[in-house]
């Protein structure tokens, strides 16, 4: 474990332990919630071997509050089970990091048939009134408005194809939103990367006569990125969109990525989501490998067009199902992804997912050369 990490880890220990302790005294709230989240996967074909594995993340969370100022902090200690499993995983744990000048995650420690390792997930304090939010630390920027795929989220953009899409690394960070009216807003942000550079960006939402209209702008010393955004109410529906220009020195190319989605609820609770990508530069395996610590990995498209759809349903107070569909349109075939799954709430408690993720297509694919998971996760939260 590295020393900035340690140094973290203690501060941010000490200050947590501090409020918590003032917290009559000083007026201080502090709510602190634990959550165990364990998978059973089961991954197979493709050009992988197949592997029977366990993961489990175990997740303390504690939020401070004291009138407009609050703390945020989420720690993970992470464990993996599987023999064969472990000699894949633990390299792949130690390269993929966050883009952060301190370190936030130990390294794996090993044993015969697994390993573990902790991480810092967010650790911000910041202040906010009717008009103005800042936070500074370790925080995920969300800019963009997909569901399925958020190109214009260069700072942690989720990854649609994950077992938990929405777990991605902060990044180290300032942000401040000033609302110039309830409709009407303007966002400026400055991180710091691994490398000890800086990025900027600066976005300006705001009502126009058909919905909502934003402008992004971001700014690194690799990367130049222009884009656009709007929301619109079609049909009791919502329509999204992204519209952006790239220029990155990292992989010497400049492209330009289209997103248009469509959000519709039915009054018996099915919910469907469709959302079309567009990318005017396609990558291969190797190039995405190879470019794998570029700022805009996640905008390194297999295919040049893709349509997407998600579909929810809850079915009573307990029981709740949902599938997401990719195709991926390429002059080598077309290829598809799949993922079902079905979710119990025995209780306040505890929540137990069955799902599965399908692979399907020629080889020459996108997704053709991926294998199939099922997996099984069972949440426990207090």
């Amino acid at each position: 474990m590295g020393r900035s990490f340690r140094n973290l880890f203690f501060l941010l220990g000490i200050v947590s332990l501090g409020e918590a302790k003032t917290a009559d005294s000083a007026s201080w709230e502090n709510d602190f919630r634990f959550e165990n989240s364990n998978f059973t996967i089961d991954s197979q074909g493709g050009a992988t071997p197949d592997y029977l594995y366990n993961y489990n993340r175990s997740r303390i969370t504690l939020d401070l509050t004291k009138k407009r100022y609050f703390v945020n902090f989420i720690a993970d200690a992470v464990h993996l089970y599987g023999s064969e499993f472990i000699q894949v995983a633990a390299p792949l744990v130690d390269s993929f990091k966050a883009d952060t000048p301190i370190e936030l995650q130990s390294k794996i420690h090993l044993y015969s048939d697994g390993g573990h390792y902790a991480k810092i997930y967010r650790a911000n304090a910041g202040f906010e009134d009717d008009k103005n939010r800042a936070v500074l630390g370790i925080q995920k920027l969300s800019l963009g408005v997909g569901r399925i795929w958020t190109p214009s989220d260069i700072f942690n953009a989720k990854n649609p194809y994950a077992l938990e899409p929405d777990e991605v690394f902060g990044v180290l960070a300032l942000s401040y939103n000033y609302n110039i009216s309830d409709l009407n807003s303007v966002t400026g942000i400055v991180s710091q990367r691994a490398d000890k550079s800086f990025k900027y960006a600066l976005r300006q939402k705001g009502e126009v006569a058909f919905g909502d209209l934003g402008f992004n702008l971001i700014q690194s010393d690799v990367t130049r990125m222009g884009g656009l955004e709007f929301e619109a109410i079609i049909k009791e529906g919502q329509l999204r969109g992204e519209m952006l220009y790239i220029e990155s020195d990292e992989i010497s190319q400049t492209m330009h990525q289209y997103l248009l989605g469509y959000d519709y609820s039915f009054e018996n609770g099915l919910n469907l989501t469709v959302e079309s990508y567009y990318s005017s530069q396609r990558f291969t395996a190797a190039q995405k490998n190879a470019f794998s610590q570029s700022e805009v990995v996640t905008n390194l498209t297999g295919a040049y067009f893709y349509l997407g759809s998600t579909l929810s349903y809850e079915i009573n107070l307990y029981l709740f199902a949902g599938a997401a569909y990719v195709e991926s349109f390429l002059a080598a075939g077309n290829s598809r992804y799949f993922a079902p799954y079905m979710t119990y709430t025995l209780n306040d408690y505890n929540t137990f997912t069955l799902g599965a993720q399908v692979n399907d297509g020629t080889e020459a694919s996108e997704f053709g050369a991926s294998g199939d998971t099922l997996y099984f996760n069972w949440k426990y939260s207090i």
